[in-house]
């Protein structure tokens, strides 16, 4: 399972249960303020997507769920799936390293 499988799933959960198109949901799309969803439809949308993609999301975490990059991020997180943004991250980080390591031992060297 990767990152934009859980995508895909969580915006096609939303378009069938708020009756939507394609088109109006994306990673960025709020669901309370852009959709308009109410809490019905919130806990439905948590509910297929626990059933849908196999994982438990608790009341506390799903507090802090605005938009479907939230629900996406905490599904990836439970799932031990690496988003695009910590992937990015995680490059840069490994780039740095290996310049540090290698501006190190040139100092070393001379």
């Amino acid at each position: 399972m990767e990152y934009n499988y859980v995508l895909d799933t969580v915006c096609n959960i939303i378009v069938k249960k708020m009756g939507l198109n394609q088109k109006d949901v994306s990673a960025n799309t709020k669901l309370f303020k852009d959709l308009g969803a109410d809490s019905l439809d919130f806990v439905e949308i948590v509910m297929e997507t626990e059933a849908e993609l196999g994982v438990t999301i608790h009341d506390k975490e799903a507090t802090d769920i605005q938009s479907v990059s939230d629900v996406v991020k905490l599904v990836c997180q439970k799932r031990g799936i690496t988003i695009p943004e910590q992937q990015d991250i995680q490059n840069k980080q490994n780039k740095l390293k290996f310049i540090l390591n290698s501006v190190s031992q040139r100092i070393r060297g001379a």
